[in-house]
């Protein structure tokens, strides 16, 4: 355990997330315990990209402060916030845990080769198999570890809902999901072989992410909340241009429960600010935000 993180405290930690009712400190690392840290966690932290459009600063990454901003304040925060964080209490309790960065590709992303790789996911080695962790993905976040052999393309279900398909491409796997019950689609690439990332890579991919000058979507263009529910999800998305700190409608609210298919609609500012801020403990700066949507009755 690195030296600056020597103080944290586990026992709080397992508190706040609720895990401590499935989990113990000294446990041993069982896909039981993955499972329960995982589907805990993902439920505790909510995803926001608020702070990194306004402030466009990059943050500090230690986890005294990953646990003090995301789960003590209830901040919330990007991806690589939350991988950073739960990749520290999966290591902590002996997982063989690794980041592995990827690009999104929702919205017809394009990849080409000289691409910023934009999220960061956790890869499992337990018992000779490999799971894929994903808590930092918005309201699409993966609720619990998914098992893939990475060897070759992959269907599968974590609810009657929920269920991912992994591509293994020459050069590349490619996960998608199933939305709304009627297609395939895509969220995420990352390289085949596999290419893990130690710390000194993090650090050149977060810079690169955070200084790059070519558009960046998620850092640039769009507001996004998510957060994943004991029965469904929860997300709210509208245009935001990071440059100006200006938000546009529609502001989408999108909302899943009993194990259904999630639905979005168009709601007014009010709803859309609101909703964010029942969950994440962050105060939306009014005078950001085009409060008039013609698409709202």
């Amino acid at each position: 355990m690195p030296d600056q993180n020597l103080d944290f405290d586990m026992e709080q930690y397992l508190k706040l997330t609720g895990a401590d009712q499935e989990v113990k400190i000294g446990d041993e690392p069982t896909l039981a315990v993955l499972n329960a840290l995982v589907r805990n966690h993902v439920m505790s932290v909510p995803y926001q990209n608020y702070d990194l459009l306004v402030t466009r600063q990059a943050v500090d990454l230690s986890i005294p402060n990953l646990m003090k901003t995301l789960l003590v304040e209830k901040r919330g925060g990007n991806c690589y916030e939350m991988c950073e964080f739960l990749l520290f209490i999966l290591r902590t309790f002996n997982f063989d845990a690794r980041r592995v960065s990827s690009f999104v590709l929702v919205n017809n992303r394009e990849y080409t080769d000289d691409v910023i790789y934009n999220h960061n996911v956790i890869i499992v080695h337990l018992d000779d198999k490999k799971y894929l962790v994903d808590i930092g993905f918005s309201q699409n976040s993966l609720r619990e570890p998914v098992e893939f052999s990475f060897e070759e393309t992959e269907e599968k279900s974590v609810t009657p809902i929920e269920k991912y398909l992994l591509e293994c491409n020459d050069d590349h796997y490619k996960l998608n999901m199933w939305l709304k019950g009627v297609a395939w689609a895509p969220m995420y690439r990352f390289r085949r072989p596999i290419q893990y990332m130690d710390e000194k890579a993090l650090a050149e991919n977060y810079n690169a992410f955070m200084t790059a000058p070519r558009l960046i979507y998620i850092r640039d263009k769009i507001m996004k909340f998510g957060i994943v529910t004991k029965t469904g999800r929860i997300g709210c998305w509208c245009a935001f241009d990071s440059a100006t700190r200006h938000g546009t409608p529609p502001y989408t609210l999108l909302v899943g429960e009993n194990h259904e298919i999630p639905k979005s609609q168009h709601v007014t500012y009010e709803v859309f600010r609101d909703t964010i801020q029942k969950y994440v403990n962050i105060k939306l700066n009014d005078e950001y935000f085009d409060q008039e949507d013609e698409n709202v009755a």
